[in-house]
């Protein structure tokens, strides 16, 4: 007896040619479309798709990046110790603010002794903001220069004495 073996070789790659074959095509298809982006992309950032090869693209944007994010966080850096320079002035201003204030605060009472009166250097946060501050420190130095040039609490006790003078002769 012969027997006959049938060989399905033939058949099974068929089957497999035909999935290859598709499955080529939409590799092609998927290629043309990537290589279309990249041409798109490479003409966005202003460069010549044709003279530039993807290797030199993406070199140069890794380069770009890396030193994107750099300059980022020394963005940031500089930012923080700006804010942190900024706060420390309006501290020390403050402090300044507060010094003067209870400098020009006390007056001279009958016995020469100090009389603390603080309303006339109470400031609002708005009044803070648009630098008053500094106008309140440069009238309080103006008015503590004039006291001292014309002799302060001095005076008072000078003209008392002149006038008693006077009126004793």
């Amino acid at each position: 007896e012969v027997s006959v073996q049938v060989d399905h070789f033939a058949s099974c790659m068929e089957d497999n040619l035909r999935d290859a074959q598709r499955q080529r095509e939409e590799l092609s298809k998927e290629l043309e479309n990537a290589q279309k982006m990249f041409t798109d992309l490479v003409v966005f950032y202003g460069e010549n798709p044709t003279s530039l090869s993807a290797q030199e693209f993406w070199v140069t944007m890794g380069k770009f990046v890396r030193m994107y994010s750099a300059v980022f966080k020394q963005v940031i850096i500089d930012r923080k110790a700006e804010a942190e320079r900024e706060e420390r002035r309006l501290r020390q201003l403050m402090k300044k603010a507060a010094a003067n204030e209870s400098a020009k605060s006390f007056k001279r009472g009958g016995y020469g002794y100090p009389i603390h009166d603080t309303e006339d250097m109470k400031l609002t946060p708005e009044q803070r903001d648009e630098g008053m501050v500094d106008l309140v420190l440069f009238g309080v130095l103006d008015d503590l220069l004039q006291e001292c040039g014309e002799g302060g609490s001095f005076r008072e006790d000078a003209v008392l004495a002149a006038s008693k003078e006077q009126g004793a002769k």
